[in-house]
């Protein structure tokens, strides 16, 4: 049989352990699976960490010390709307918060960053949240980004903690939306810009070794290739 293995996640700890959805333990839909590796090489087989009728997917976590985040659906309720969960690495503790979202990063250990379509405007924008699913809060209050979407979020390894994410608040020369890589501090403020031209530039990343590097996705150049970019 052929699986569908992916968004993997390895936490920056040491402890070898990658976080991935899969539909190894059902065909039908995803869930949570965990893998150890030692040396770059896998160690032990597969664990499944999500058993339910649900569609889990888009893992996400901090340290082998912290639960797995993720996303999950009511498959046989099609209006319903994924909602934040989690679940601690071997399986243990499942919980469903009511909190709806569309994607998390949970790459900080104090605080869940998430994105969610406003109601009036339709846009995505950016949450936050602590572990135990209180103190939600809209991060990015800039009148200039509440017209426009924001997302991709995700916070930096070193203190203090800043915040990647992506936003078509711009436009290019013809006039269109434009993606452009932003960073703020934790609690939504001094955002500054750091990508600005025709490109779509999207999915960035804290590089785990130097708190001054980050990696990006762009198709500058016609096509999608990894870039890096160091900040001053």
């Amino acid at each position: 049989k052929r699986y569908f293995d992916t968004n993997p996640i390895i936490a920056p700890d040491s402890s070898g352990i990658l976080v991935f959805q899969s539909n190894r333990g059902d065909l039908s839909k995803p869930d949570i699976f965990r893998i150890n590796f030692s040396e770059n090489r896998t160690s032990g087989g597969v664990a499944r960490i999500t058993n339910d009728q649900r569609f889990n997917y888009g893992p996400t976590y901090t340290d082998s010390n912290r639960d797995v985040i993720f996303l999950s659906v009511e498959p046989n309720y099609p209006p319903a709307r994924p909602l934040l969960s989690s679940v601690k690495l071997d399986g243990a503790l499942p919980t469903q918060f009511q909190i709806a979202a569309q994607e998390v990063s949970h790459r900080e250990h104090t605080k869940i960053y998430f994105t969610r379509s406003d109601e009036g405007s339709g846009k995505r924008q950016i949450y936050s949240v602590d572990p135990d699913g209180r103190l939600e809060t809209q991060l990015v209050s800039d009148e200039s980004f509440a017209a426009a979407n924001c997302f991709n979020p995700v916070a930096s390894f070193a203190s203090p903690v800043r915040v990647l994410f992506v936003s078509d608040r711009d436009v290019d020369d013809q006039g269109r939306p434009n993606h452009n890589i932003y960073v703020m501090n934790a609690d939504g403020s001094q955002i500054q810009q750091l990508t600005a031209n025709g490109s779509d530039d999207i999915l960035p990343a804290w590089s785990p070794t130097d708190p001054n590097v980050i990696y990006f996705l762009s198709n500058r150049g016609g096509a999608y290739n990894l870039w890096r970019l160091r900040l001053k």
